[in-house]
């Protein structure tokens, strides 16, 4: 009798325990969603920020003749991300998106591709060598991970999350139902709570 209670016992400790992890696992997620609407130390954001598209003779003519950047980051060797200075911003307002995928003061907000480093490095050093010292534009090259771009990470990140009610309830008798309501209702926050809710106490 001792025996059958204390098995009853870790069973039920046991059960606080995953519910206390699926807990601590949410919280975590909810974090992340936080940091990633916080600005970075540019003053951008993580997650949804894009530049606008744009081309270099843009660039070259109106940003960089009127000293409007501050930086020009060469990504990968094929994608130039233009960063503005603070104190210029408001004048290219107008041509951003609104809302939350719309560039930040941190930048960058404008992007363009080019077909050759060399090609563009030349036409940069020419337009660059007309300037100032105190007007020189900080240029730097990065290399993103496995040239895989931010926003095929993003929606990779995106996805686990939007679908960790699915995969905590993924053995759950109700599983089919938690799934449909997480895919079709998770966008709305509520049927993502909602979902989370029904799969943790509900296993």
């Amino acid at each position: 009798m001792e025996e059958s209670n204390n098995v009853k016992s870790t069973g039920s400790g046991w059960k606080k325990s995953k519910n206390f992890i699926y807990w601590i696992l949410g919280g975590i997620i909810i974090v992340f969603l936080v940091i990633s609407y916080m600005p970075t130390q540019r003053g951008g954001f993580h997650l949804f920020a894009e530049p606008v598209q744009t081309y270099w003779n843009d660039v070259k003519n109106n940003m960089l003749r009127n000293h409007d950047v501050e930086e020009i980051e060469v990504v990968n060797k094929k994608t130039i991300h233009i960063y503005l200075k603070k104190s210029s911003y408001q004048k290219y307002a107008d041509r951003f998106p609104g809302g939350i995928s719309s560039p930040s003061k941190g930048g960058p907000q404008f992007s363009f591709e080019i077909a050759s480093l060399d090609v563009f490095n030349s036409e940069l050093d020419k337009t660059l060598s007309e300037f100032s010292d105190k007007d020189k534009v900080l240029v730097t090259y990065i290399n993103t991970i496995g040239g895989i771009n931010n926003f095929m990470w993003r929606i990779l990140i995106l996805s686990l999350i939007y679908f960790i009610p699915s995969i905590i309830g993924r053995r759950n008798r109700d599983r089919k139902a938690i799934f449909l309501v997480n895919l079709f209702l998770g966008w709305t926050g509520i049927g993502w709570i909602a979902t989370f809710i029904w799969a943790v106490f509900k296993k």
